[in-house]
């Protein structure tokens, strides 16, 4: 099992019903939270290294366990 399809699954489930209830709302805090996330990794390079790392270290561990 590829651990990150894990936070993929709930992301999958969460982010459209976060992205609807704003449309209902008439809120924009999805894409308020979206601009701050990737404003923190354009800022802290070493968190977007270590975020880049953690998916190729997902990758490699998938390549050797033969997916």
């Amino acid at each position: 099992m590829n651990p990150l399809g894990l936070l993929l699954a709930a992301a999958i489930v969460v982010i459209p019903v976060w992205i609807a209830v704003d449309v209902l709302r008439r809120n924009d805090s999805f894409f308020r939270r979206y601009v701050q996330m990737e404003q923190l990794l354009l800022r802290n390079r070493p968190l977007a290294v270590a975020a880049a790392a953690i998916v190729a270290l997902n990758w490699f561990w998938n390549i050797a366990k033969g997916l």
